[in-house]
């Protein structure tokens, strides 16, 4: 089943757009959930666009939802609209009134790719009484004050030259022009400071030839090297293509919900 739809959200005040998606209702059991973050300049039909994940979902008994956030990297913007707060708080509040799902927070994950990676870690590490799984792949803003010391560095025409002219309106959106990121923006600063009873598992992919290969690596070295965290870091050959986030997708899926397998057959077979 897939679900297209969208309600009004007292974050964004706006009708937004969230599509969801997931095996056909067991009526024994509760979905376990999902919470599935777009990348840059995506949409919330992305996923199902792109990747084959309503195939996938069809072997678990996980529901899939995907929000719409723009690029606003999932942050509550200091010039523009509260996504971090709309995604934790006020969207899971709307699918737990929706769906029946469970609310134990083992069976509660967000994922996400590129701008979809931070925010996925952002939010697990943010609300690690909700989010027991975290799964990311060639996230961005890995190590955030870093980055945002290079783009200020840079002059409009090389941040534009590179990433592309809206960039810097982004940026500013978010941090403000001076481009100051708070405490609990820093995926480091949030990994120091979540509980130790309240750890989320954390599975982390990359693709070789990635453009954000050298941040994920280093990033994976750390998480390695520290020991704090129930995580696992892959890498294959791959780009920042939907390609490898497909395959990042299945391989996400049957690490963290191979328990709930359920038989399916194919109407080819």
């Amino acid at each position: 089943m897939i679900f297209h739809g969208s309600f009004y959200s007292k974050y964004l005040e706006q009708d937004t757009r969230v599509t969801v998606t997931g095996p056909e209702p067991d009526p024994s059991k509760p979905y376990r959930v999902l919470y599935l973050l777009h990348p840059l300049c995506c949409n919330a039909d992305t996923w199902c666009d792109y990747t084959r994940l309503p195939f996938y979902i069809r072997s678990y008994n996980v529901l899939c939802v995907m929000p719409e956030v723009n690029r606003s990297f999932y942050t509550d913007q200091k010039f523009g609209q509260k996504y971090f707060s709309y995604a934790g708080k006020e969207l899971p509040e709307f699918i737990n009134r929706l769906f029946r799902v469970s609310a134990k927070r083992e069976d509660t994950g967000v994922a996400g790719v590129s701008m979809g990676g931070y925010g996925a870690l952002r939010l697990s590490l943010s609300f690690p009484e909700k989010f027991g799984f975290c799964a990311v792949s060639s996230s961005a803003f890995l190590f955030l004050k870093a980055d945002l010391d290079d783009f200020r560095s840079m002059t409009d025409a090389e941040i534009a030259a590179a990433w592309g002219p809206q960039m810097k309106h982004d940026l500013e959106a978010m941090f403000g022009p001076e481009l100051k990121a708070e405490p609990g923006d820093e995926i480091m600063t949030l990994l120091e400071n979540t509980p130790c009873g309240c750890k989320p598992e954390i599975f982390h992919c990359c693709g070789t030839e990635d453009i954000f290969y050298a941040q994920n690596k280093a990033f994976s070295e750390v998480m390695k090297e520290w020991g704090a965290y129930k995580y696992t870091f892959r890498e294959w050959k791959g780009t920042h293509h939907w390609n490898f986030f497909d395959e990042f997708l299945k391989q996400a899926l049957e690490f963290h919900y191979s328990v709930d397998k359920i038989n399916t057959f194919s109407c080819f077979e």
